[in-house]
């Protein structure tokens, strides 16, 4: 299941091939980030695929250039994320100023200039045998991520449902949790976090600022839970994410 899902126009492919490999060197792994150059399937019809990727995704990036903000399909991969209740960041990639009336519809959204200067991050990217240099402000990349992380959106967090359990259920009946179960009480939704962010229109910004400040592994629901439904389990998979050497069973195997 994709985490984050890249909406661009086609003619911007290799500027968001570029984008994704930046992702990469934060922490992003290749299947956490949906771009449909690579994630679409030879047998799938492409639209119901773009379709299913953003309905599960977390975030929306749109990579604002004037052949994606005239692009029907973004257009509507966007407007599809706003109804979901998805984060969305623009991204202003080229030729697209922030006083664009394109942009108006975007104005209460996050938005980015990457085209700004100084463009002095750059990654080198080979799309499809040819080498590119794409450059980015540096700023910009900055403050991108910082928003995700602000949102509960960053690679470390735990991923509910698993990628290879698409169809898990959180209650898994006479069945132990296991490792992969963590997502149940230690994942950040969506929901959850549109809950949050609407504490501080209800003017209990207190509970707005006791969530920001938990650490980055503190669960959300905490599990109270009989004995030998596999506690264990989720507690192992935290210590994974913590401590480079465990061994289930026998502790944590000092180096």
């Amino acid at each position: 299941m994709s985490r984050l899902f890249i909406s661009h126009s086609s003619r911007d492919n290799i500027a968001a091939f570029a984008f994704k490999q930046w992702l990469g060197t934060i922490g992003w792994q290749d299947e956490d980030v949906f771009l449909d150059l690579d994630s679409i399937g030879a047998g799938e019809r492409w639209k119901e695929a773009l379709n299913k990727a953003n309905t599960r995704c977390e975030g929306v990036i749109l990579l604002a250039s004037p052949d994606a903000l005239s692009s029907p399909e973004c257009v509507a991969e966007v407007r599809k994320a706003e109804d979901d209740g998805k984060e969305i960041i623009v991204v202003l990639l080229h030729d697209v100023q922030f006083d664009d009336r394109r942009l108006d519809s975007y104005k209460d959204r996050q938005i980015v200039d990457l085209a700004a200067p100084p463009q002095t991050h750059v990654e080198a990217v080979d799309y499809r045998g040819e080498k590119n240099q794409v450059h980015f402000n540096p700023a910009g990349l900055a403050r991108i991520k910082d928003f995700l992380a602000k949102r509960g959106i960053t690679p470390d967090r735990f991923a509910w449902p698993p990628q290879d359990r698409p169809d898990a259920q959180p209650f898994p009946g006479l069945s132990a949790f296991t490792e992969d179960d963590a997502g149940i009480f230690l994942a950040v939704t969506p929901i959850l976090f549109a809950a949050w962010t609407g504490c501080a229109s209800c003017g209990a910004m207190a509970a707005r600022d006791f969530w920001s400040s938990r650490p980055p592994l503190a669960p959300v629901n905490h599990p109270i839970c009989a004995r030998g439904c596999g506690r264990g389990s989720i507690v192992i998979s935290i210590l994974r994410r913590s401590v480079s050497c465990v061994r289930p069973g026998a502790g944590v195997a000092h180096p």
